[in-house]
């Protein structure tokens, strides 16, 4: 097959299903899929960067890593695991990060990122297993309450995507809108930053912001940018969810109407230099783009089903 490529010292990443077989390449930085039409770099599928710093960081200070994959049956995508030595720790003594990631042929690229470090995964007829500290557990078993739970730990569902239409034209984000299950909530919605700029002296360490670089809104001490439903619901007495006794009538964040989750976004930046109206006090996330993040609110349904068919963004000119 035309391609100079092995699997390096990592046999564990190998999986096969059909025609198809997949593995990695760590020293040329590369995750491989052997097919009928030859050898494709599917790393190339926007994880060019991502893997090569990744693959370069597991082998540092000596330790080798671990390089684990499989093909999940279920799912019908190729999981891979990118691991740090167990020996190979930060200097305060914590575990190096650790990633574990799929790969998806129907949309040509690397889908998810999942919250479990297996030691070892294999599928077996229609069911996809993993082995953790010696135990083996099998994935997507669809019991109720359930969901998002790895090796007995419940996890929150996260997404992030950018609101990227027009990015040439200034825009001022007004509001976030959803359609799907009760229970998610906006983590963080941050405009554009302009980088550096050096004139003999400096702003904020180097970098000089104005008021189209405002930062928007970012949650903080683990309180989240735009509450969901339920947690942003309090009473006439001030009682915010779940200690409410009665019914709440009050909402901060996400409010449901026909069946659709709508809220306002309320700058939270900090004051820039030069700025006339100060972030605080404006509505609105200012910036050619936006990059955001949303995740369940680890309150609504624990472990029940959670779906987002769709997210859109009002601005003030238009809503798209």
């Amino acid at each position: 097959y035309a391609g100079n490529y092995g699997i390096s010292k990592d046999p564990g990443s190998f999986a096969v299903y059909g025609y198809r077989k997949y593995f990695t390449d760590r020293y040329r930085n590369a995750v491989l899929r052997l097919s009928q039409d030859g050898i494709t770099e599917i790393s190339q599928y926007g994880m060019t960067d991502w893997f090569r710093d990744n693959f370069a960081a597991i082998d540092s200070v000596g330790y080798t890593g671990n390089i684990v994959g499989a093909w999940d049956v279920h799912n019908k995508e190729y999981v891979l695991s990118l691991q740090h030595n167990f020996a190979d720790t930060n200097p305060n003594g914590s575990e190096k990060p650790w990633y574990t990631l799929s790969f998806n042929e129907d949309s040509q690229g690397f889908s998810s990122f999942f919250t479990y470090k297996p030691s070892q995964m294999v599928s077996l007829k229609n069911k996809f297993y993993t082995l953790n500290n010696g135990a083996l557990w099998v994935h997507y078993n669809e019991q109720p309450g359930t969901r998002c739970q790895f090796y007995g730990v419940q996890y929150n569902a996260s997404v992030q995507f950018i609101f990227n239409d027009n990015p040439s034209n200034v825009k001022i984000f007004k509001t976030a809108n959803y359609e799907g299950s009760n229970g998610w909530q906006i983590d963080s919605f941050v405009s554009d930053i302009t980088g550096p700029d050096f004139f003999g002296y400096s702003f904020n360490n180097g970098y000089y912001t104005n008021s189209f670089d405002a930062v928007g809104i970012t949650g903080s001490n683990n309180t989240p940018a735009v509450f969901s439903y339920m947690t942003g619901a309090y009473d006439d007495y001030g009682n915010s969810y779940p200690s409410v006794l009665y019914p709440p009538i009050n909402r901060a964040g996400f409010d449901r109407k026909e069946n659709k989750y709508m809220a306002v976004l309320i700058n939270k930046s900090e004051p820039n230099q030069e700025e006339i109206a100060w972030g605080e006090d404006m509505s609105g996330i200012k910036g050619y783009f936006a990059t955001v993040t949303m995740s369940l609110d680890g309150a609504t349904d624990v472990g029940g089903v959670k779906e987002l068919f769709s997210v859109s963004t009002g601005c003030d000119y238009s809503t798209y």
